[in-house]
């Protein structure tokens, strides 16, 4: 009795420090455990530790390893003796593979998780735990709907009491899902669409603030930047800035994960403003470097869908496509995967409605990923600012005339852009060149294409056209883009510009044909600006 309470003793400081959020700390004091008790200790107890140590590994970033270390655990024989624990590790790695995208061997845990808990259905605390897990790996996955009722039921059987750590942080698990059921109310039945999600996950953080001041500072700093996102969604944006710089200049510990969230929170609200357009910019190009340095970039649902929206922030939408496309293909095998593998015992576990509108999520998802994907595609051939086409984008419609016979580029830049910013702020230059994309839109015909090549460069793709008519084409713009009234944007503004002008054949490659355009446009700069040079 006195070996078994030795090891109680054990698990119960290291539940204590991952109350307090010490994740190193709980990584190797739970390896250790499980490594000295696996054969000894109560393996319960030892099981219970190890999942302490794999959810560490989880909440440092290293979704991979917590998959890797958990699963060599489940090897060991004397695991099958702990039908709690051992239901409990299963639920847990179904929600680490759905998160590092695996989907297909997270649908399997799944099925493992729910056939050992049909056996145990009486233990309400074990039923808990199992919907709150299942519901983040479902989450996971794609299936947010699924994911947030089960959830809801978690918090329904057993609702947590005052000073229930594990309790309250099963709320705002609640009121995170619901809030990103408000982000994807458009792509939800038909049904659900007109529910209020924003005011039901305010509901949970609303029953969780009067027992702040007991939790541990990081469940705080997850309230706070829940809060924050409901403010931001709700159109207080001033407000949520202020909440999440607070949040950020206490340097609250918690999570990696959530640190990362509190401050891709942050980069969204300044996003919207466009006094803090450039900070957000700055913030998710930071952010992007650290995530792609992660364990599972690449693989990771969470990981590439956070790439996407940073990417879009940071101004990359091919990156943003490149990630929202990836993310794309691994939920559709994970549709693959549960259709093609039933879920034992669901009935048992969750109400007839809660299955069919599994059924009905599963049937929409599929059939929405295909022009889901087709409208990612073609956004990610525009330039978020101006709309015109960006690079890529000319590169594709580069493709299309190419081998039709003659073309023309012509590469134009606004003259002393810099200066134009430097007097008037990066505002007013974010309107020039709106106004400027708009322009040459208004101007070209059918056939021809424009695109912004990068920073204050456009690029004119003129179909069929030879010298002289490319020629005459980029005069006519040059001067009805001088005489624009510019001075709307700002008093004594003015704005010329520079164009370089090649021609191309059949033969010709595009970089070729843009390497001469650009010699040009060059050559029109030191010849004094506000001209033409054609090749």
């Amino acid at each position: 009795m006195a070996a078994e309470d030795s090891w109680s003793g054990r698990l119960d400081a290291l539940r204590a420090l991952e109350r307090a959020g010490r994740w190193d700390e709980v990584l190797a004091l739970g390896g250790a455990f499980w490594t000295d008790g696996h054969l000894h200790a109560p393996i319960e107890l030892a099981m219970d530790a190890a999942l302490l140590s794999a959810r560490a590994r989880a909440n440092l970033g290293d979704l991979p390893g917590a998959s890797a270390w958990l699963k060599e655990v489940l090897l060991d024989p004397r695991t099958a003796e702990a039908s709690t624990a051992l239901t409990d590790a299963w639920v847990l790695l179904a929600g680490l593979l759905a998160s590092s995208g695996d989907g297909p061997a997270a649908v399997q845990a799944i099925q493992r998780a729910v056939e050992l808990l049909t056996k145990n259905l009486e233990d309400t605390g074990l039923r808990q735990r199992s919907y709150n897990g299942l519901a983040l790996a479902y989450s996971q996955l794609g299936f947010g709907l699924h994911a947030t009722r089960m959830a809801a039921e978690a918090v329904r059987l057993v609702p947590p009491s005052s000073g229930d750590l594990g309790g309250q942080v099963r709320r705002l698990n609640l009121a995170m899902m619901l809030t990103d059921m408000h982000d994807q109310s458009a792509d939800l039945p038909d049904s659900e669409r007109d529910q209020d999600w924003l005011a039901q996950a305010q509901v949970q953080l609303d029953l969780v603030e009067p027992e702040l001041p007991a939790l541990a500072p990081w469940v705080r700093l997850f309230h706070r930047v829940l809060d924050a996102g409901l403010q931001r969604r709700r159109g207080s944006v001033e407000e949520a800035i202020m909440a999440l710089r607070l949040a950020t200049a206490q340097g609250v510990g918690g999570p990696d994960t959530l640190v990362q969230h509190v401050r891709q929170e942050l980069a969204e609200a300044l996003a919207l403003r466009g006094a803090t357009r450039e900070e957000a910019r700055g913030l998710a190009e930071t952010l992007l470097r650290e995530i792609r340095e992660l364990p599972g970039s690449a693989t990771s649902m969470w990981h590439l869908e956070n790439i996407a929206l940073l990417a879009r922030v940071a101004g990359r939408p091919d990156e943003a496509y490149q990630a929202l496309a990836r993310a794309m293909a691994l939920t559709r095998r994970n549709i693959v995967a549960f259709l093609d593998t039933p879920v034992a015992g669901q009935s048992a576990l969750v109400d007839a409605q809660a299955l069919r509108l599994f059924n009905v999520e599963l049937e929409q998802r599929n059939r929405e990923l295909s022009r889901t994907v087709q409208d990612i595609s073609r956004a990610a051939l525009f330039d978020a600012l101006t709309g015109v086409l960006n690079r890529r984008g000319l590169e594709i419609e580069f493709g299309r005339v190419q081998g039709r016979g003659a073309f023309a580029l012509a590469m134009l830049d606004v003259d002393h852009f810099k200066a134009i910013n430097d007097v008037h702020l990066h505002l007013v230059g974010d309107a020039v060149l709106r106004r400027l994309g708009a322009l040459l839109q208004e101007q070209l015909r059918g056939p021809d294409v424009v695109g912004r090549w990068g920073g204050e460069e456009f690029m004119l793709l003129l179909d069929g056209a030879g010298l002289q008519r490319a020629t005459s084409i980029a005069e006519r713009l040059r001067q009805y883009i001088e005489r624009a009234d510019w001075a709307g944007l700002a008093p004594g503004l003015a704005v010329t510009v520079s164009i370089g002008v090649a021609v191309g054949g059949s033969e010709d490659s595009f970089s070729q044909v843009v390497q001469r355009a650009d010699l040009e446009l060059y050559a029109a700069k030191r010849a004094g600006r506000n001209r033409i040079s054609p090749a």
